[in-house]
């Protein structure tokens, strides 16, 4: 008996500790989200968050408006983004508004107008804008906040918005356009899809060297995130919460109000050539020509949903197609250009065979319109290949899945075996790309011919959390494969598809319609099948001494695509040579004085800094060095610099402003709320749940408690 009341009591502390531990763990958790002062507490992407002292959600605050207004000049956009927002309550508020821009915009001012009046911002390293911010949003007094995330996810807080005023936030960037195939264009994100947070993103890995060598295969497998993004908190350090949250909004189907959560749009366009015409092929627009080589944009109704990316192109009329440009302004510290030179046009075909691996994304992201579109584009992929090149399909979700463990040939039964995969895909899961990305990468099968071409079509969304470290991974297992991205969805994740084409030596294309996959994916393949422009190399003349050029490291290109690069020069460019090797003949190319235009009163010296920071981001990830190594602090310290000196937001920079009167009397406290983003459009994946799992612990300590109690009068019953 003495033994059985013995066993019951070592059982009954054990279960009591083992509580008391979940109770610890569910107090801390829920301590780190809700702490107003900690960086875990700060808001979502999409939002202007209005939240209580204690971190309660409150009611929400009308999102009046946003209006895109701007500029474009030959290959340069200047642009605005204006928020306007409303207290609608009897509060006092702190809000915090988070958005997406494009990864190459150079953000270079904030301005925040509360009533009649307007604050204007200066920049300050990071953390001490953060403190600077805290300091006066406590004191009472009226604030601004403007952060970088991700090179294309930022956030605006504002502190003190007394009660039924209006707050206007108000951010301006210069960004270049992008040209290809003789068409201009530019991508305005308005949303974004949901980022998934794989599990093996613990503190140890954050913290350690960068991924890329040697995944097990339980962290292969794991699954931290499902469509919800509701994760396992304690894997995550405090500085990983803040992140998480950062990039992470609450979100909902368009069902906002019609009067919230619209845009419009006024831009008007110099093309610097006669226009043929100018379109959108994601939003109804409304075109007004003045002159031959100017127009006017707006939306045709007025307004659109803030659901999906607003894309524009335009083409010169023909004959009028630039080869080459150069724009150049001059500054006191010497000459910043931008220079376009169109590579040469070819008939030829390679008639090698290839070696595809396509990946196709089936997580839960891509529920919907995304789900088909990617399957469309792979079908049409398929009817590609001939029976002399070998091929293979990867899907993945939580986990990844092979048609075969190797390529085999395109024959018409192995093709057949294909198509019936992905016609039985469903989007659901988690979005686990490193397994996917590794075994396409390590796999390629035995070839008997040394002139088999690998490469990898990589379909997806790109809605992650850890777009570094898949960097790492294509750079590390690379090899003499390309990989090629195929960005789908009318909000998918601009900066992961390009970065990883541009790590992956490849192109990214963008599917945001199921009627655009038979065009987008045969330009895909006439690409990826017609000789590659190789071996770059430039002649700068007698100024070459004194240039620094971005990209630093001159890119292949493929057929349609510039040479697009910006410059900073003690002397004025001149007689520019460029030189490569296309198949096995040289080709040459000379810029003259002539090509040369002024810089139409657009800071090229924040475009350059903008592309260097790019480039020494990606040299972090080329060294292979952990964080926190000497190298790695070398390059962050001469972000920090470049972004100081040229006023320019980036990762280790921010613009705070801080108005010195005391607004908020001591005796009223001050509550926040939060407008979610909309998903994006055609999407149907259950919106992302923003609580964290402190409740679920709570229950389950409460229940081990119970349970150990029951035991204890149990055992006492039996005495």
């Amino acid at each position: 008996m003495n033994l059985q009341i013995e066993r019951t009591a070592i059982i009954h502390i054990g279960i009591s500790f083992v509580a008391s531990l979940f109770l610890l763990l569910c107090t801390q958790t829920a301590s780190a989200w809700q702490d107003d002062s900690s960086a875990a507490q700060q808001s979502s992407i999409g939002e202007l968050e209005l939240r209580s002292a204690d971190g309660t959600p409150q009611n929400t605050a009308l999102l009046l408006d946003t209006k895109l207004a701007g500029h474009i000049e030959g290959m340069i956009v200047s642009l605005s983004v204006e928020q306007v927002f409303k207290n609608a309550s009897d509060q006092w508020l702190h809000g915090r508004y988070v958005f997406p821009l494009p990864s190459t915009a150079a953000i270079d001012s904030l301005t925040i107008q509360i009533g009649d009046r307007i604050i204007k911002c200066k920049i300050q390293e990071k953390e001490q804008a953060k403190k600077t911010f805290e300091k006066a949003k406590r004191e009472g007094k009226k604030a601004g906040l403007l952060e970088q995330h991700r090179p294309n996810l930022f956030s605006v807080a504002v502190a003190n918005i007394a009660p039924h005023e209006e707050v206007i936030a108000k951010i301006t960037f210069i960004d270049q356009i992008e040209y290809q195939d003789d068409v201009f264009s530019l991508r305005l994100p308005t949303t974004l899809t949901p980022r998934y947070v794989p599990n093996l993103l613990t503190s140890s890995r954050q913290e350690g060297s960068i991924l890329g060598a040697d995944l097990s295969a339980k962290e292969r497998s794991s699954n931290a995130f499902d469509g919800s993004n509701n994760a396992p908190v304690s894997n995550f350090s405090p500085e990983q919460l803040y992140d998480i949250k950062a990039v992470s909004p609450p979100q909902t189907h368009d069902d906002a109000g019609k009067t919230s959560h619209t845009f419009s749009l006024d831009l008007s366009l110099n093309a610097g050539y006669a226009l043929e015409a100018v379109r959108s092929s994601s939003h109804r627009v409304s075109v007004n020509y003045p002159d031959a080589m100017n127009a006017t944009v707006t939306l045709a109704n007025g307004t659109a949903r803030l659901n999906a990316d607003l894309v524009l192109e335009w083409q010169t009329a023909v004959g009028q197609s630039p080869k080459a440009q150069l724009f150049e302004e001059k500054t006191k510290d010497g000459y910043f250009s931008l220079l376009m030179i169109k590579s040469p046009a070819s008939n030829a075909t390679l008639s090698l065979p290839k070696n595809v691996t396509f990946i196709i994304d089936s997580s839960g992201s891509m529920a919907g319109e995304p789900m088909r579109q990617a399957q469309q584009a792979l079908l049409n992929g398929l009817q590609f290949l001939s029976p002399v090149d070998r091929f293979n399909i990867i899907d993945f979700d939580s986990e990844f899945r092979t048609l075969f463990k190797t390529p085999q040939y395109a024959l018409r039964s192995n093709v057949d075996a294909g198509i019936a995969m992905v016609n039985g895909l469903d989007a659901d899961g988690g979005t686990e790309m490193s397994g996917a990305l590794e075994y396409a990468l390590r796999h390629p099968g035995d070839s008997t011919d040394a002139n088999e071409l690998r490469q990898v079509i990589f379909i997806t969304d790109g809605a992650v959390y850890n777009e570094r470290e898949l960097f790492a991974l294509i750079n590390n297992l690379l090899g003499d494969a390309r990989l090629f991205t195929v960005g789908i969805g009318s909000a998918p994740n601009t900066y992961f598809m390009e970065k990883a084409a541009q790590f992956g030596r490849g192109t990214a294309t963008m599917i945001g319609d199921l009627k655009q996959v038979n065009d987008r994916v045969t330009k895909l393949f006439k690409t990826i099948s017609a000789p590659v422009l190789r071996d770059l190399s430039i002649d700068w003349g007698v100024a070459s001494a004194h240039i620094e050029h971005f990209p630093n490291k001159l890119p292949d290109l493929y057929q349609g695509e510039p040479l697009s690069l910006v410059i900073h020069s003690k002397k004025p460019l001149k007689n520019i040579k460029l030189y490569g090797r296309m198949l096995d003949e040289q080709w040459k190319t000379t810029l003259g004085r002539g090509n040369s235009k002024k810089s139409p009163n657009v800071r090229l010296d924040i475009v350059w800094a903008r592309n260097k920071i790019a480039d020494l981001m990606d040299q972090i990830i080329f060294s292979n060095q952990p964080q926190g190594s000497p190298e790695t602090q070398r390059i962050e310290k001469e972000i920090l610099g470049l972004g100081l000196r040229h006023q320019l937001l980036t990762k280790f920079t921010s613009f705070v402003a801080v108005e010195e009167q005391v607004v908020r009397p001591r005796s009223q406290n001050a509550k926040h709320n939060q407008v979610p983003n909309l998903m994006p459009k055609g999407s149907t994946m259950p919106m992302p749940q923003t609580a964290t799992i402190a409740d679920l612990l709570l229950w389950l300590g409460l229940l081990l408690i119970a349970i150990g109690v029951y035991l204890g009068r149990k055992g006492t019953h039996r005495v």
